[in-house]
């Protein structure tokens, strides 16, 4: 779908609630999902929903920037009123006053981040570069009023949820939690953090903590709102299909409607949104309109999955209106997909805006940014974004007679990125383990898989529980959880699961032996339908510790699905993960006597590479021996006459004893070692979660090479 924000804002629908104590009234924090950017002049806001009951009087955050700039500085707005000035800064923690009087009638605060140069002016341009808000919170007094019934116990308020289910669940159970993972996660942010538990395990009461409680029991299903152990419960009964249903309904915007009772007949009449063609409306873009001089810009997230299949190309048809342009000035639309230019527009008298852009296949990802960018500079040609007497440009943009055309095709060969496309709305889930305790960790694991498809996914996906073997043997896309080597085989998966660790490669197979346990995560396109296999393995043959798996499905849940790389991702017990490419073309799958033959590829590979470079020693050697020959040949000047040598004399006897030297001997050179990376690691400690999502940094220390060139 198409989300619509100011330029930078990363935060959708913030949502914030808090933990119910036991009782009495105390001071607490309760964290904000998202962050809250500007990378321009434009402002950046997004609205903090405050629960019923509690009295804030402070919003707390990291503000960080990428540059500190003399006399600049970033204000914040409550409300539209400013409440906080703070001079240009790399890293500073900040406290926004706020009070009860701040909420408004909808249960909201507006928090605002602008930035601005020196002396107040608003530049075109600005040095002040991106200012960043995160790890948002609010500070309050007082106790959440307990929601009563099912339509206000999921609120924007909510910032996490734990599905749980009794410690030994039956398969229907574990369909029923699996569909309502997917449920809530395509309810609230990806800030949200969505799981799955068992009843024994008593959920943390944090802010914003919910639980949704899964039985079976006859009749129904039912559902039943209470606070009695300190933590909002809603508890989901009933059986079967009928169990699934109730979960599916948790997504549904219609759940407002609903008390308690009943919930069996929301899912029932829920069909999935998409089609070939969407209004920028339909697939949830608001208010693009932009505005001023400088650059200002909206960002919309393009998700393929919204048209129901993969995506050869799309055809972007965007109509709107805008100011004129007077003819000392200068402006243009901008059209970029995830920061590459797509398409550019002059704009000039004529207020008509219509633009057609075409997207290709290859440049979408699971969950693209969009961005429509203004770009002005004012008739006097001055660097401020405000002059006297000049009129800001306008650009308004109607969602509703724009729109995106799919053309359904490939997309990206193979990859993460095919996902959750080539699902086309349908999930079905296999669980390989049948031990309880193994079976109920790979639950989790594809629970967490579940609701990072589901973030990036155009449309509410539906969620089943099959038979692993009907999976592997079948002809559906879906995900395959606590996957073995004889899987990885029938699935033709890029990397076998198994400690002669063969990862297949469109120009062969590379080949490692090793004891050491991992997990991988692969995305396998086999034959015309798309599989992911999340497996491991251990010596003997056996499904390495949940731990390691655990290990793959945090970093996907913590990153975010739209930022998986490559069609691999390995995790053992010195890595969290590091995603390969192995350029594998998709197959309908080989047999074992290939996977024999390609497995001998690297050993003959290796021994051709010795010979060659043996030969070419030798052939260097030939080379210098046959130059300096010709070199004694080829010199000019005239031979030395011979001269006869001249008779020794007698030796003379020694008067007196003398020492003779010792023979001196040098001492044989040490052999030359590689020297220790970590010598020159220059990198500094950081905490990702301080400097941005997906922050890298790159220690690069001095030369290290000795060898000096060969005469």
């Amino acid at each position: 779908m198409l989300k619509a924000r100011s330029v930078g804002l990363t935060a959708v629908g913030i949502g914030l609630a808090l933990a119910l104590p036991a009782g009495g009234a105390q001071a607490a924090t309760a964290p904000v999902a998202g962050t809250l950017s500007t990378a321009t002049t434009t402002t950046s806001r997004v609205d903090v929903a405050v629960p019923p009951g509690v009295t804030p009087y402070a919003i707390s955050a990291v503000l960080t920037q990428r540059e500190v700039v003399p006399g600049g500085y970033v204000d914040l707005l409550v409300n539209g009123r400013p409440a906080l000035t703070v001079a240009s800064t790399l890293y500073q923690k900040i406290s926004v006053p706020v009070s009860s009087a701040d909420v408004v009638a909808d249960g909201t605060i507006a928090l605002t981040l602008r930035t601005r140069g020196a002396d107040g002016d608003v530049s075109c341009f600005p040095a002040a570069g991106d200012a960043e808000l995160r790890k948002i919170a609010i500070e309050h007094d007082g106790t959440e009023t307990p929601p009563t019934s099912v339509a206000d116990f999921l609120t924007p308020a909510v910032t996490s949820v734990a599905v749980l289910v009794p410690p030994a669940p039956t398969d229907d159970l574990l369909e029923a939690a699996l569909a309502a993972v997917g449920a809530l996660a395509s309810r609230f942010p990806a800030g949200t953090p969505v799981t799955l538990g068992t009843t024994d395990e008593a959920p943390a009461t944090q802010a914003g903590q919910r639980v949704v409680s899964l039985v079976e029991a006859d009749g129904g299903p039912t559902a039943t709102v209470s606070s009695d152990t300190g933590v909002a419960t809603l508890t989901l009964a009933g059986r079967g299909p009928d169990l699934t249903a109730a979960a599916r309904a948790l997504g549904s915007d219609d759940l407002a409607l609903a008390g308690s009772g009943d919930v069996g007949a929301i899912a029932d009449d829920t069909v999935r949104d998409v089609g070939r063609e969407r209004t920028l409306a339909q697939l949830g873009a608001t208010d693009l309109d932009l505005a001023g001089y400088g650059e200002t810009a909206t960002v919309m997230s393009l998700r393929p999955d919204a048209f129901g299949d993969t995506v050869e190309e799309l055809r972007l048809h965007l109509v709107g209106t805008h100011s004129a342009v007077p003819e000392a000035a200068r402006a243009r639309l901008d059209v970029s997909l995830d920061g590459r230019l797509l398409d550019s527009v002059v704009l000039d008298e004529d207020a008509a805006l219509e633009l057609d852009v075409t997207v290709p296949g290859d440049r979408l990802t699971s969950a693209g940014e969009l961005s429509l960018a203004l770009v002005a500079i004012p008739e006097s040609g001055a660097t401020t974004c405000v002059t006297d007497g000049e009129l800001p440009l306008t650009i308004d943009v109607d969602e509703e007679a724009s729109t995106v055309e799919a053309e359904p095709g490939e997309g990206p060969r193979t990859g993460f990125q095919r996902f959750p496309a080539a699902l086309r709305g349908e999930l079905p889930v296999a669980l390989r383990p049948t031990d309880p305790a193994e079976r109920l960790e790979a639950a989790r694991d594809a629970a967490a898989l579940v609701a990072a498809l589901q973030r990036v996914a155009g449309a509410p996906l539906r969620v089943s529980l099959v038979d692993p073997d009907d999976l592997t043997g079948g002809d559906r896309s879906g995900l395959l959880v606590g996957a073995g080597y004889a899987d990885s085989v029938a699935l033709d998966a890029p990397l076998r699961l198994s400690g002669m660790r063969l990862l297949e490669t469109a120009d062969g197979a590379f080949e490692v032996d090793s004891e050491q346990p991992f997990a991988a995560l692969e995305a396998v396109r086999n034959g015309d339908r798309d599989v992911l296999v999340l497996g491991s393995w251990a010596p003997g043959d056996t499904a390495a510790p949940a731990a390691l798996s655990h290990k793959l499905t945090d970093r996907v849940t913590g990153e975010g699905w739209q930022r998986l790389q490559h069609d691999v991702v390995v995790a053992d017990d010195a890595h969290a993960g590091f995603a390969l490419d192995s350029g594998a073309e998709p197959g309908p799958g080989r047999d074992d006597d290939e996977d024999d033959e390609n497995s001998y590829a690297p050993l003959f590979i290796a021994a051709i590479l010795v010979l060659l470079a043996l030969l070419a020693v030798q052939v260097i050697m030939s080379i210098r021996r046959d130059r300096r020959a010709r070199e004694e040949d080829d010199d000019p000047r005239p031979a030395a006459p011979v001269v006869p040598p001249m008779p020794e004399p007698a030796p003379e006897p020694d008067p007196e004893p003398h020492l003779e030297p010792e023979p001196t001997t040098r001492a044989a050179a040490e052999p030359r070692t590689a020297p220790d990376p970590d010598v020159y690691d220059d990198e500094d400690d950081y905490d990702p979660d301080d400097f941005g999502d997906g922050a890298t940094t790159t220690g690069r220390g001095p030369d290290r090479s000795t060898d000096q060139p060969a005469d």
